[in-house]
């Protein structure tokens, strides 16, 4: 087979969505949700945003278009597995199944495939209710991000909590299989004319591409067989306050087989005193890791975050997180607040809340269920109501940036804004004194709201319950949850303080 060297800068892309292990998983809840548009894919973000602090989802639809973006900076006609068999150009195989088709047809069909698939190739299946997309990279491996059959799919609704894939999201398969039938149920769900198919494509978008990304050729060359990680010490939804010291820790792991020299340049982020060096040369024996670290004081910063520094390592444009900037509570005041919240007694979870702000001035309001209604637009749909998110402004509505969500949420800007939606709730990214805002149908009457006390959470966890109090692994579990009900949002009242 020719070389194709844009074929290679593809699956460089391609395998760095794979090298990110358990960090990327395949996201469910997109699969289910895509006519309503999906709420946790961020297929604009490079391979090195999946970390420990940031779990990366994607589907089929949205790793293919990652692969394409990322190696080439080109962005594919569609999302959607079926919008990209119509709408991508350059199909060079179609055809719609009609159950007619004869033993000899379908033999010969297959020899056609088999004999014009490229490096490159994007194969489309449609069944009756879902559809699949793989890349083609040679006689024995094609790339996919998928749930495996016998493995749970990535969100349990019944239990309210995400199923997470030790494995990850990404696969490594063999195209064999596409055209031989078998009856290992496994494998007979990848033979590209099993019956319950009703459609089949092959398009090549390799032909319309440009010179791979600088840092395509990076991972290519110099970053070759190396792992990048960037972390922050202000990690998801905590916020820095002006003057507080912001740390990106870069982990670097040689998976080479001899040493490898890594140069490492950090421009600080405007608005930010940088502190220490900024560069830094460093050898790391094979098979192993380092880390290195770089502190910035948070100054004259006007925007809701400071933007991401610019880390460079071996040419390649490593990820860093956006750290969110705000006024914070002090050390008193979230005492006298976490202690006013649990000696509430004989009230709700919503007047509790109120009196313990009240306790330190901040005024939040007992209507919950009014003013959760209020950070959405209400929608009426034919077969469901949803909510979209109003235009954010913490400063003004208490709601933090981007930690929002559940089934019955949409917003389309989500897919280009990493301050539209999280797509990981933990309990590092909260701060205490937060404020987790619950609604379990689409009025907003069934709404209850919980505090985080640093330790886990104090407040409702269902509609008319009680107040009560949760810590340690049950509060982890719960945060799961939130994915799976009507909507979520988490309000930090110290940002209009």
């Amino acid at each position: 087979m020719t070389y194709n060297p844009k074929a290679e800068a593809l699956f460089t892309a391609a395998q760095a969505y794979v090298d990110r292990g358990f960090w990327l998983q395949y996201d469910q809840l997109s699969m289910d949700r895509l006519i309503r548009i999906t709420p946790r894919r961020r297929f604009r973000l490079p391979p090195e945003a999946a970390t420990s602090q940031q779990r990366l989802y994607l589907d089929c639809a949205t790793f293919v278009w990652a692969a394409f973006y990322n190696a080439f900076g080109y962005q594919l006609e569609a999302t959607v597995t079926w919008n990209i068999r119509d709408l991508v150009r350059d199909c060079v195989f179609r055809h719609d199944f009609t159950g007619e088709e004869t033993p000899e047809e379908i033999e010969a069909m297959s020899k056609q495939v088999k004999e014009l698939l490229q490096p490159g190739d994007a194969v489309i299946v449609s069944r009756a209710t879902n559809g699949h997309i793989m890349l083609y990279k040679n006689e024995h491996e094609y790339y996919h991000c998928t749930q495996p059959m016998g493995i749970p799919g990535s969100y349990n609704y019944k239990e309210l909590r995400d199923n997470i894939n030790p494995h990850g999201g990404m696969y490594i398969g063999d195209p064999r299989w596409w055209f031989e039938k078998s009856d290992e149920e496994r494998y007979a769900r990848r033979y590209l004319f099993n019956e319950n198919v009703c459609k089949l494509a092959v398009v090549r978008p390799l032909n319309y591409v440009g010179d791979p990304t600088p840092d395509t050729l990076a991972r290519m060359t110099t970053a070759k067989d190396l792992f990048f990680s960037v972390t922050a010490s202000h990690s998801g939804g905590q916020t820095a306050a002006p003057g507080d010291t912001v740390e990106y820790t870069l982990s670097v792991e040689n998976r080479r087989s001899d040493a490898a020299q890594v140069q490492i340049q950090f421009t600080p982020p405007a608005g930010c005193c940088p502190s220490g060096e900024f560069a830094c040369t460093t050898e790391i024996p094979a098979g192993e890791s380092c880390t290195c670290t770089f502190s910035v004081t948070a100054e004259n910063i006007q925007s809701p975050a400071i933007d991401a520094p610019i880390i460079i390592a071996n040419g390649l444009h490593v990820y860093a997180p956006p750290v969110l900037i705000g006024t914070n509570l002090t050390a008193d005041e979230v005492e006298k607040v976490v202690s006013a919240m649990h000696t509430a007694s004989g009230i709700s979870s919503a007047e509790a809340i109120t009196v313990a702000y009240a306790s330190i001035g901040i005024p939040v309001p007992a209507a919950h269920n009014l003013l959760l209604r209020d950070l959405f637009y209400r929608h009426d749909a034919y077969t469901d109501h949803v909510w979209s998110r109003r235009r954010q402004n913490p400063a003004q509505d208490m709601a933090l940036y981007s930690y929002f969500g559940g089934i019955g949420v949409i917003t389309p800007e989500a897919c280009y804004d990493p301050f539209i939606r999280t797509t990981q709730l933990r309990m590092d990214d909260l701060q205490p004194g937060d404020v987790l805002l619950c609604s379990d149908d689409h009025t907003g009457l069934k709404t209850y709201a919980a505090m985080y006390t640093g330790d886990g959470f104090c407040g409702s966890f269902a509609p008319d319950q009680s107040i009560d109090a949760i810590s340690g692994d049950a509060a982890a579990a719960y945060l799961d949850t939130l994915p799976g009900r009507y909507a979520y949002i988490i309000l930090r009242p110290s940002l209009i303080k």
